[in-house]
């Protein structure tokens, strides 16, 4: 299972904030809490997100104290709600969704918008040096047109930061925290944001909430 914990994409000013859409997070239902299963009759399971287009079966999964794939005891989750989001079985899994920010062009175009997006990544493999599954927060600026002038994005951690860590994962998680900061590129009107993951051994990918 390759977990991460879903990112804060915030959007704020270099200086004083400046209407509502900055210094929030702009992602919508990073945290998994707003769903409708597929089966109502079931807690956990293949899941539709609100603000969200799923490809592949992504589930809905509660934070549990042990049997499960996340454990309401490892870090961070004391900051999060009752359940993240969790790849299925395919070789690869996706979420998306766009946001506009269009009506804050003239701050873009003057260069005085950052962005920080930020997240608990996690990585696991069943043995020390099986193979180890990834998943990826990505976020593309699109102008008006629909081009892209930039993007930026956090992934889970690879077999270097492992080794760096003392190499610590087996059956369960390794969580590390990653952090992609800069500029909002000028002409940007909207972003695309995709969380996407994609399955090598044997376990799944996970995707956990996003920290307000």
């Amino acid at each position: 299972m390759l977990t991460s914990r879903i990112c804060i994409l915030a959007i704020t000013l270099a200086g004083a904030v400046h209407g509502t859409t900055f210094g929030t997070n702009l992602i919508v239902n990073g945290d998994a809490e707003s769903f409708t299963m597929v089966d109502p009759l079931t807690t956990d399971g293949i899941a539709d997100f609100a603000g969200w287009t799923r490809t592949g079966d992504v589930f809905r999964n509660t934070y549990m104290l042990h049997g499960n794939f996340v454990y309401i005891t490892d870090p961070g989750t004391e900051a999060f709600g009752s359940g993240y989001f969790l790849g299925g079985d395919q070789a690869s899994t996706q979420l998306t969704q766009s946001i506009f920010i269009g009506d804050q062009s003239v701050l873009i175009d003057s260069g005085l918008v950052d962005f920080q997006l930020r997240g608990w990544m996690t990585a696991a493999r069943q043995s020390p040096t099986g193979a180890i599954d990834t998943v990826t927060l990505g976020v593309r600026f699109l102008d008006g047109l629909g081009h892209n002038p930039g993007g930026t994005g956090i992934a889970s951690p690879d077999q270097a930061a492992l080794t760096l860590a003392g190499s610590p994962v087996t059956a369960q998680q390794y969580s590390d925290l990653r952090v992609s900061v800069g500029v909002v590129p000028t002409g940007t009107r909207s972003l695309d944001v995709s969380m996407a993951g994609v399955r090598r051994g044997e376990l799944n990918f996970a995707v956990l909430e996003n920290h307000q």
